[in-house]
Protein backbone atom coordinates (compact mmCIF):
# COMPACT_ATOMS: atom_id res chain seq x y z
CA UNK A 1 0.00 0.00 0.00
CA UNK A 2 2.87 2.48 -0.49
CA UNK A 3 4.15 4.65 -3.27
CA UNK A 4 6.67 3.65 -5.91
CA UNK A 5 10.33 4.54 -5.63
CA UNK A 6 12.39 6.37 -8.24
CA UNK A 7 15.83 4.96 -9.13
CA UNK A 8 18.98 7.03 -8.49
CA UNK A 9 19.41 8.25 -12.10
CA UNK A 10 15.87 9.66 -12.05
CA UNK A 11 16.27 11.35 -8.65
CA UNK A 12 19.70 12.91 -9.15
CA UNK A 13 18.74 15.87 -11.42
CA UNK A 14 15.90 16.80 -9.07
CA UNK A 15 18.18 16.51 -6.03
CA UNK A 16 20.89 18.62 -7.68
CA UNK A 17 18.36 21.32 -8.60
CA UNK A 18 17.06 21.42 -5.03
CA UNK A 19 20.55 21.59 -3.51
CA UNK A 20 21.40 24.45 -5.88
CA UNK A 21 18.20 26.36 -5.14
CA UNK A 22 18.67 26.03 -1.37
CA UNK A 23 22.31 27.12 -1.75
CA UNK A 24 21.12 30.26 -3.54
CA UNK A 25 18.31 31.03 -1.08
CA UNK A 26 19.65 30.12 2.36
CA UNK A 27 22.02 32.03 4.59
CA UNK A 28 25.60 30.78 4.01
CA UNK A 29 25.81 29.72 7.66
CA UNK A 30 23.26 26.95 6.99
CA UNK A 31 24.86 23.71 5.80
CA UNK A 32 23.14 21.75 3.03
CA UNK A 33 23.12 17.95 2.82
CA UNK A 34 23.11 16.60 -0.74
CA UNK A 35 20.73 13.64 -0.83
CA UNK A 36 19.32 11.69 -3.75
CA UNK A 37 20.85 9.67 -6.54
CA UNK A 38 24.40 9.56 -5.16
CA UNK A 39 26.15 6.42 -6.37
CA UNK A 40 29.55 7.61 -7.66
CA UNK A 41 32.37 10.03 -7.00
CA UNK A 42 31.04 12.20 -9.84
CA UNK A 43 27.68 12.38 -8.06
CA UNK A 44 29.43 13.60 -4.89
CA UNK A 45 31.39 16.18 -6.90
CA UNK A 46 28.19 17.38 -8.59
CA UNK A 47 26.38 17.78 -5.25
CA UNK A 48 29.26 19.84 -3.86
CA UNK A 49 29.38 21.99 -7.02
CA UNK A 50 25.69 22.73 -6.45
CA UNK A 51 26.40 23.79 -2.87
CA UNK A 52 26.20 20.74 -0.60
CA UNK A 53 28.43 20.78 2.48
CA UNK A 54 28.00 17.03 3.02
CA UNK A 55 26.60 14.20 0.90
CA UNK A 56 24.49 11.22 1.88
CA UNK A 57 24.67 7.81 0.24
CA UNK A 58 21.64 5.61 0.82
CA UNK A 59 20.32 3.24 -1.85
CA UNK A 60 23.77 2.58 -3.27
CA UNK A 61 24.83 1.23 0.13
CA UNK A 62 21.71 -0.90 0.29
CA UNK A 63 22.49 -2.40 -3.14
CA UNK A 64 26.33 -2.66 -3.02
CA UNK A 65 27.00 -2.84 0.70
CA UNK A 66 29.70 -0.92 2.56
CA UNK A 67 32.29 -1.44 -0.20
CA UNK A 68 30.52 1.37 -2.11
CA UNK A 69 32.03 3.96 0.24
CA UNK A 70 35.65 3.15 -0.67
CA UNK A 71 34.78 3.14 -4.37
CA UNK A 72 32.92 6.45 -4.20
CA UNK A 73 35.71 8.13 -2.21
CA UNK A 74 38.37 6.83 -4.64
CA UNK A 75 36.37 8.14 -7.60
CA UNK A 76 35.81 11.49 -5.88
CA UNK A 77 39.50 11.83 -5.00
CA UNK A 78 40.46 11.08 -8.61
CA UNK A 79 38.12 13.81 -9.87
CA UNK A 80 39.53 16.29 -7.35
CA UNK A 81 43.10 15.38 -8.28
CA UNK A 82 42.34 15.70 -12.00
CA UNK A 83 40.77 19.13 -11.45
CA UNK A 84 43.48 20.36 -9.08
CA UNK A 85 41.06 20.68 -6.17
CA UNK A 86 42.85 20.90 -2.83
CA UNK A 87 40.10 22.32 -0.61
CA UNK A 88 36.34 21.82 -0.75
CA UNK A 89 35.59 25.55 -0.77
CA UNK A 90 37.31 25.75 -4.17
CA UNK A 91 34.31 23.96 -5.68
CA UNK A 92 31.41 24.29 -3.22
CA UNK A 93 28.60 26.20 -4.90
CA UNK A 94 30.76 26.99 -7.94
CA UNK A 95 28.38 25.50 -10.49
CA UNK A 96 28.56 27.53 -13.69
CA UNK A 97 25.54 28.52 -15.73
CA UNK A 98 24.94 26.31 -18.76
CA UNK A 99 26.09 27.65 -22.12
CA UNK A 100 26.19 26.09 -25.56
CA UNK A 101 29.89 26.94 -25.92
CA UNK A 102 30.73 25.48 -22.50
CA UNK A 103 28.81 22.28 -23.26
CA UNK A 104 30.66 21.86 -26.57
CA UNK A 105 34.04 22.35 -24.87
CA UNK A 106 33.10 19.84 -22.17
CA UNK A 107 32.07 17.23 -24.77
CA UNK A 108 35.27 17.82 -26.72
CA UNK A 109 37.37 17.43 -23.57
CA UNK A 110 35.64 14.21 -22.53
CA UNK A 111 36.15 12.67 -25.97
CA UNK A 112 39.88 13.32 -25.87
CA UNK A 113 40.43 11.92 -22.35
CA UNK A 114 41.86 8.42 -22.01
CA UNK A 115 39.70 6.09 -19.96
CA UNK A 116 41.39 5.54 -16.59
CA UNK A 117 40.52 4.05 -13.25
CA UNK A 118 41.32 5.26 -9.76
CA UNK A 119 42.45 1.74 -8.88
CA UNK A 120 46.17 1.09 -8.93
CA UNK A 121 47.08 4.78 -8.88
CA UNK A 122 48.83 6.70 -6.18
CA UNK A 123 46.71 7.43 -3.12
CA UNK A 124 45.31 10.97 -3.08
CA UNK A 125 46.98 13.03 -0.39
CA UNK A 126 44.38 15.58 0.55
CA UNK A 127 44.95 18.79 2.46
CA UNK A 128 41.25 18.90 3.20
CA UNK A 129 40.09 19.02 6.78
CA UNK A 130 38.75 15.54 7.55
CA UNK A 131 35.67 16.91 9.29
CA UNK A 132 34.53 18.95 6.27
CA UNK A 133 35.90 16.71 3.52
CA UNK A 134 33.04 14.35 2.92
CA UNK A 135 30.30 12.75 4.91
CA UNK A 136 28.96 9.51 3.59
CA UNK A 137 26.02 8.56 5.72
CA UNK A 138 23.65 5.70 5.42
CA UNK A 139 19.90 6.12 5.58
CA UNK A 140 18.69 3.23 7.69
Amino acid sequence: GGYGVLPAPAVKPIALAQVRKFYELLDPSIDIVGVGGVQSGQDVYDMILCGAKVVQVGTCHWIEGPKCFDRIVEEFEEICRKNGVKEMEEIRGKLKEWSKKGAALDRQGRKSEPKTSAKGGAKFQSTLDDSSFLLLSVAV
